[in-house]
């Protein structure tokens, strides 16, 4: 039924428009028309049904940004580069440890060479890091016994005068291996039965280590031969892995235990050490022959046994990965929340003045641009929809562009309309030269935005893609929008006289400046202002890279209320204090938090770890951490009723089968969100750390959560086999953990590699686009010297931003009323790079286009030529300028600290590219198709005229 009615719901879309279009042509006595305004009725039922869909059943998928998450960057270990087929393997074998079950949108890709990326929503810091550890494991189970006294004292002796790792023989194979005990396990092999085992301490990372002797056997049992692994309990009804062998690890496994069995009637047993990635988990002894099954037992929490067994089902990795990432974000869904709220209010506004712009200054005709800008963003909306793309901040932010872009299109179409009538056109005439005239500069103005975006797609990180994406349809369904959409609209309404006239008001009437004449003073302004930010950006040196560009850690921290701190002081303190190096501090705001709650740390230190730990040795006590507060702490009862244990001794041992009777329950509220599995794992270390017995059996609940999901609840039930004081106790040991915990609300890590190759693509990619932009305008305009003046005017546009972002570290003081910050330069700051070249190129060509028409079939562009032509195109020059930088104020001034550095970018850029089109692009572009000898010529002329 669900499908019958999708079924009829896309046909009613695709269909319906057209029958009614058809209808209303007749009606209106405009047959010919009839599927033009089915195409339009079909964009709008499009756009607005599949965008209402999307809302109403959340289908909306949003970057990680946005909905909070972590991405991970991994390098392949070695010099060796895997191919697609190893590499496909490589992340299907991750893909299993990391989404077993496959319900999770988790998004793993190859990244590079010897690199992956996986891209993992809705996940906070701590289990981030549990993935990590997921990750970063090899996957290599083995199963060996350990050295005793009563059968290797010979090779125990041997491996204790050595220093190295393994013993070897003669043949060269190794005939035992000190294998390192997991860190928490080393009470397990203490005790009567592992006395006569081979042990020896060492300190590894400045900590010591225990080490157990192994030896080396003829079976040689592996993880190779597993079939399955499970979560399970063992007889203390402690979580623990069952796992299960294929014939030929069975007749191994046999043969090792009935090779090993115990003796002396069973005073002596031998220990089948379980090793995993090179550590020595548990040790049990062998009391008989085990064939097929077994289990892996330990001091673990069930989350370590989920995650062992994912690993142990996904296989040995087939190459090793880096320890750690080499590239790690972790953003916090609060901060995605309000980053969407912000960018949303941003979007909202923008999107209202826009219009009312449009339609105070163009009229009807501005109406007909509203209608057409409507139409254009359902349908970015509904595209992106459609194709699961996901909405990313910098996304948002193209998308606020697109609506002061889109309308730039129409802008072209009216400025050349009210020429038409000026020159004394009928109306019908007016507008079929306007649209027709404005549809080859249309698209040669938006291909260039077009090149822009596809370069963003190829080189750009996961959110940079999403701008790309929302930059890309908004520019391409704007030409659709404009041109036809708006030219549809416009001949039905004449046709049928609803419109006689076309009323427009005009600020800037008929120019006649002599732009030429300022060539000298405005090129050499330029030139100041660039030499002034290029010493500006040689000082700063690497201070002036984000750590997008030099490797580096960023980290976000919230102080508690009460505790606000001024800037100036955060900065000193991390820098002297901390002693962490480059340090940049910069203040953040999350809904109405005062100003001084929220800072975002950068620093060049690359090690995560060592970067927060410094930040809680010098803030400790006054940075935000989580707690909870307990109550309704009652004994579960065996058979009826519970009653306050508070003061009371526990209930006696039940009769009843009710495993929990006897136990405790109790009610949690959380200062801050915590989710379950990070819940359970830390209140298990705090059993362990409070010294009580781990009974294993111990249960959170919330109504809102499900077996798997990862959400944060603030508040959480909890019932426990620990009695009602022993529960209280280690309540208490997990909320004095928590606090000494310091929140993390984000967190960047990029690695030196990681930011090498970014380097490189953006250079690429300015590149790139440059290349790509000359050879388009040579061919467009058939001759070499558009594209060379159009590209020295994008060097100039990029070079005045870049001198902007380097003096914002000196004009922070004078101008912070400003909003401006120490910016750098980081890969969404080369988005907006980017976005400026297509933008810039967008005006020249409007300028390059009149050259062209005024030019006609002169032999030589004159310096009269190309004034004509800028003050003709002057009034849509400036207006279409005035609509983008609208936006770009909004998103500067309301967007948010997350996309400010990209808005002071596009800020700055918006107002050179419309300058440089001005003066800098049609000068260069008289200077270079200047025919030879011209020159000295004049200077003839010159010369006999004063004699």
């Amino acid at each position: 039924m669900e499908k019958l009615t999708t079924l009829l719901s896309v046909a009613a879309v695709v269909v319906v428009p057209f029958v009614v279009g058809t209808l209303l042509a007749r009606r209106l006595r405009l047959a010919d028309y009839g599927w033009k305004i089915g195409v339009v009725l079909f964009t709008l039922a499009f756009g607005s049904t599949v965008t209402y869909w999307g809302w109403r059943h959340d289908r909306i998928r949003t970057g990680i940004d946005l909905s909070g998450g972590a991405i991970l960057v991994y390098q392949v270990m070695g010099d060796k580069v895997l191919d697609t087929a190893d590499m496909d393997r490589l992340i299907a074998a991750v893909s299993l440890r990391v989404n077993p079950g496959g319900v999770k949108e988790v998004t793993i890709r190859r990244l590079g060479d010897n690199q992956i990326e996986i891209i993992v929503p809705k996940v906070d810091e701590a289990e981030a890091a549990r993935l990590e550890n997921i990750i970063s494991r090899t996957g290599k189970l083995e199963f060996r016994i350990l050295a005793d006294q009563r059968h290797h004292a010979e090779l125990i002796e041997r491996a204790l005068k050595e220093e190295a790792r393994e013993i070897r023989g003669d043949d060269g194979q190794w005939l035992a291996r000190w294998t390192p005990v997991k860190p928490g396990e080393e009470n397990s092999f203490v005790g009567e039965g592992y006395r006569g085992i081979a042990r020896r301490e060492r300190t590894i990372d400045g900590k010591p280590r225990l080490e157990i002797l192994v030896v080396r056997d003829n079976y040689n049992v592996t993880g190779d031969y597993l079939t399955s692994a499970s979560v399970g309990t063992d007889r203390n009804l402690r979580p623990c892995v069952n796992f299960a062998f294929n014939a030929n690890g069975a007749e191994r496994f046999g043969g090792l235990t009935s090779s090993h069995l115990p003796e002396q009637g069973g005073q002596f047993t031998y220990k089948l050490g379980i090793i995993l990635d090179n550590f020595l988990y548990s040790a049990p002894s062998i009391q008989s022959t085990i064939t097929d099954r077994g289990e892996i037992t330990g001091s673990f929490t069930k989350a370590e046994v989920t995650d062992l067994v994912n690993v142990l089902n996904a296989g040995a990795l087939p190459a090793t990965l880096s320890e750690s990432p080499i590239s790690k974000l972790v953003i916090g869904p609060t901060l995605g929340r309000d980053t969407i709220e912000r960018s949303s209010n941003a979007i909202l506004i923008a999107s209202i003045l826009v219009p009312i712009f449009m339609l105070g200054y163009y009229r009807f005709a501005g109406m007909v641009a509203n209608l057409a800008l409507i139409i254009n963003v359902l349908c970015i909306l509904a595209i992106m929809i459609t194709v699961k793309a996901a909405f990313t901040l910098a996304g948002l932010a193209g998308l606020a562009l697109t609506v002061g872009m889109a309308v730039d299109n129409n802008v072209l179409v009216y400025e050349r309309l009210r020429e038409e009538l000026a020159r004394g056109a009928s109306l019908r005439m007016a507008i079929r030269n306007a649209f027709a005239r404005t549809s080859t500069v249309i698209i040669d103005a938006n291909v260039t935005t077009l090149i822009s975006a596809v370069v963003l797609y190829v080189i750009g990180s996961d959110q940079v893609k999403g701008f790309a994406v929302a930059l890309f349809l908004g520019v391409a369904l704007s030409m659709f929008t404009a041109v036809w959409v708006a030219r549809v609209i416009f001949e039905v309404a004449e046709r049928k006289q609803w419109i006689t006239e076309a009323k427009m008001l005009q600020l800037i009437g008929q120019t006649n400046i002599d732009f030429m004449r300022l060539f000298p003073i405005t090129v050499s302004l330029s030139i100041v202002v660039i030499v002034i930010g290029m010493a500006g950006l040689f000082i700063r040196g690497t201070n002036a890279l984000d750590i997008d560009f030099t490797g580096g850690v960023s980290v976000q921290v919230v102080f508690k209320q009460g505790q606000e701190q001024d800037t100036a002081a955060v900065r000193k303190t991390v820098g002297e204090q901390a002693k962490l190096p480059d340090v940049v501090v910069s203040d953040a705001r999350v809904g109405d938090e005062p100003l001084g709650r929220r800072f975002v740390i950068n620093t060049s230190e690359q090690d995560l770890e060592k970067v927060e730990a410094a930040l809680k040795e010098v803030f400790g006590a006054k940075l935000e951490a989580n707690s909870l507060t307990v109550s309704e702490l009652k004994v579960i009862e065996a058979a009826t009723g519970e009653k306050a244990a508070e003061g009371e001794k526990p209930a006696e041992a039940p009769t009843s089968a009710d495993p929990w009777a006897g136990g405790a329950r109790a009610k949690l509220v959380f200062h801050l969100p915590i989710n379950h599995d990070n819940l359970l794992d830390a209140f298990q270390k705090a059993v362990r750390q409070a010294g009580l017995p781990d009974t294993g059996l111990v249960e959170f609940s919330n109504p809102n959560y499900s077996e798997g999901d990862q959400g944060a609840y603030d508040q959480w039930s909890v019932r426990s086999k620990l009695a009602p004081e022993q529960l209280q106790t280690a309540l208490t040991q997990l909320n004095s953990d928590l606090q000494a915990s310091p929140y993390f609300p984000a967190a960047n890590k990029i690695g030196g590699a990681v930011a090498a190759n970014t380097q490189r693509q953006a250079l690429y990619a300015l590149t790139a686009s440059w290349a790509c932009m000359l050879v388009y305008l040579w061919i467009r305009f058939q001759g070499v010297a558009f594209g060379l003046a159009a590209v020295v005017a994008l060097i100039h546009d990029v070079l005045i931003m870049l001198s902007a972002v380097a003096l914002s570290y000196w004009l922070t003081g004078p101008l912070g009323f400003l909003n401006v910050d120490p910016f750098k330069i980081n890969l969404t700051m080369v988005a907006a790079f980017l976005l400026i070249i297509g933008y810039s190129v967008n005006d020249t060509i409007i300028v390059f286009d009149r050259i062209r028409e005024v030019r006609g079939k002169l032999p030589a562009i004159t310096p009269e030529i190309v004034n004509q032509s800028v003050n003709q195109t002057l009034s849509r020059t400036l207006i279409t300028s005035f609509t983008v930088l609208l936006v770009v104020l909004v998103l500067y001034a309301l967007g948010g600290e997350a996309i400010r550095g990209m808005a002071f970018a596009l800020l700055i850029g918006t107002v050179s590219g419309t300058y440089s089109s001005i003066y800098i692009a049609a000068p260069v572009l008289l200077w270079l198709a200047k025919p030879k000898g011209e020159g000295k010529a004049r200077g003839a002329a010159a010369a006999a005229s004063e004699n």
